[in-house]
């Protein structure tokens, strides 16, 4: 009976033995709201299943978790340390406690840390030991006006403080209701200070930000997730009563991860001027320029050329500038290119840029004025409404021989000389002398009749070479203008598609007159390629309502313009059919 007490004693004392002993430490007793801190849980001897981390929420939010063991041999008898730590950060300021975390049928004991508030400094000095890294980061505005309006540029930086080492990417701005448009402005501005004895780096992240509605708003919330370079073995070190004394200091490295926040600012934002009429432009300076792309000498009456309109608006980006405005004139057939638009930067400000080709024909030659275009604006500085203008410019347009060659008036037919035609000299004509008339009649005759034979050749010929040349085959037809004009369409390069249209169509209707894009499709007389040559023109100039440009609809569409050619000619015949 003894024998069985003693057994079950030492049972007992070797299952306590055994027990895992459950210890929670962290590395800083106050923490800054939105910095990461390290819990470190420590199991010392046999441990049966994992920790029960979910008990942390609500009130933290875990960002890294490594776990570790070591087995070691004390005196005969086997054991083994497992180690997690757990990267943290609090959801919420104030005397926190971090609960009892349990593994198994063991748990460890509550502790209690300080989260501080933004701005609030911390309680707990100790020159002995050197500070703690620190983060910090706030976003602040720049110069903030007196007035500020919908759609106007709004200047913001966001500063992020560092101590130890932090590494990772840009601020995230939490705008879920695209309120804002915002814009960095380059690479963040990088500066070192001391800050009671420690060396701080100051990381400022520049921004331009355009309110997208009026009212009460909220500059949105920025995030910053980054890291330092952590030492997970750091201040531990296993002590086997003097038989081995292990130091794991420094053994191993990893990415500790810190999360900082900028919170969100209120601001008012003004809505448009009513002096506003067509487009809403709130800017510092607007500038409005043109340029001629085309010699003077090279300006022809009939033929295209090219004039640049430059808009450029500080303090504005290029997407809200507006379209530019050509006023109609009976002078000029024009259209307009393709808009290109950038965003510079000058003087720490967005300076939106938008250029646009604009394409006038000259319908006349002469002394021709082309409009004046105008752009209303909005100065922030004086809070009046502007008005940027490129003046009417005069061009000398020079006349065209081709086209006044076509429009001259043709020369009065000669009557032909038959039979019947009266050769006697009028009354009030003086007769010519006898000596330059026929003395024989019979000459006479003989002369008629030539001139009569010679008519009737002459016609005849002339009847020949216009029937041979009617039935000719264009010329555009043998320079292979279909595959090129579908190659073209296939590569999307729409300005090339637009030229070979124009060659294409004037060999193949040779009784039209082939100046453009709508020219070709009047010629065609299809309304499904009218709808494609419309779908082509939205794409070539940009147009704010272009549909998707499809190729193999365009090309199946300019097929049947070609099958409907031939169609036509192979029932042309120089003479009806004998027999129906």
């Amino acid at each position: 009976m003894k024998k069985f007490l003693f057994g079950l004693i030492l049972c007992l004392y070797s299952s306590f033995a055994s027990a895992a002993q459950i210890r929670a430490s962290v590395n800083r007793s106050e923490v800054p709201l939105g910095e990461v801190f390290m819990l470190t849980l420590t199991a010392e001897g046999n441990v049966s299943g994992e920790p029960d981390f979910s008990v942390l929420s609500p009130t933290f939010k875990i960002y890294s978790r490594t776990v570790s063991k070591q087995d070691y041999v004390i005196n005969g008898n086997a054991t083994s340390t497992m180690k997690w730590q757990i990267g943290l950060i609090s959801l919420k300021p104030g005397i926190q406690q971090i609960p009892a975390i349990h593994i198994g049928t063991e748990q460890s004991a509550p502790i209690e840390i300080k989260v501080l508030d933004i701005g609030e400094a911390p309680t707990t000095t100790n020159t002995q030991v050197a500070p703690e890294a620190s983060f910090s980061m706030k976003g602040e505005v720049v110069n903030p006006p007196k007035a500020y309006y919908v759609q106007q540029e709004l200047n913001y930086n966001i500063i992020l403080t560092d101590s130890g080492g932090l590494q990772g990417g840009e601020p995230v701005f939490e705008n879920n209701n695209n309120d804002w448009l915002i814009l960095s402005l380059g690479n963040p501005d990088i500066s070192t200070e001391v800050v009671n004895g420690q060396t701080q780096r100051k990381i400022v992240f520049k921004y331009a930000m355009f309110a997208q509605k009026s009212g009460q708003l909220e500059i949105p919330a920025a995030t910053f997730d980054g890291h330092v370079l952590g030492d997970p073995m750091q201040n531990m070190s296993l002590d086997f009563g003097g038989i081995f004394n292990i130091g794991m200091q420094g053994f191993l490295n990893i990415e500790r991860p810190v999360s900082l926040r900028a919170p969100a600012q209120s601001i008012n934002v003004l809505p448009a001027s009513p002096e506003a009429k067509d487009w809403w432009l709130p800017a510092k300076n607007v500038t409005l320029k043109a340029e001629m792309l085309t010699p003077a000498s090279e300006i022809l009456q009939g033929e295209p050329f090219r004039r640049q309109i430059t808009l450029e608006a500080d303090g504005i980006s290029f997407t809200q500038l507006p379209e530019i405005s050509f006023p109609a004139t009976p002078d000029f057939k024009q259209y307009a290119e393709k808009t290109d638009g950038i965003n510079l930067l000058r003087q720490g400000l967005v300076a939106g840029q938008k250029k646009v080709t604009n394409v006038y024909v000259p319908e006349k030659a002469g002394q021709l004025t082309i409009p004046e275009i105008s752009v209303d604006w909005f100065n922030t500085t004086t809070q009046k409404m502007e008005r940027a203008v490129v003046p009417a410019q005069t061009i000398n347009v020079t006349a065209s021989d081709a086209l006044n060659a076509e429009s001259a008036p043709k020369e009065q037919e000669q009557p032909e000389v038959t039979a019947e035609t009266n050769l006697e000299p009028q009354k009030n004509l003086a007769p010519k002398p006898e000596a330059q008339l026929p003395q024989d009649k019979s000459l006479q005759s003989l002369w008629m009749a030539l001139a009569v034979a010679a008519a009737f050749l002459a016609g005849l010929f002339l009847s020949a070479f216009l029937f041979r040349r009617h039935g000719e085959k264009p010329q555009c037809e043998t320079r292979q203008f279909p595959k090129y004009i579908l190659q073209k369409a296939y590569q999307n390069d729409y300005r090339s598609l637009r030229d070979a249209l124009v060659s294409w169509a004037t060999g193949f209707y040779p009784e039209k007159t082939i100046t453009n894009l709508n020219d070709v499709a009047n010629a065609a007389n299809m309304p499904e390629f009218k709808e494609q040559i419309d779908i082509l023109i939205q794409n070539l100039y940009g147009t704010s309502k272009a549909e998707t440009f499809n190729a193999k609809v365009f090309a199946d569409t300019f097929q049947k313009i070609l099958k409907q050619k031939r169609k036509q000619k192979e029932t042309k015949t120089p003479l009806p059919p004998l027999y129906d």
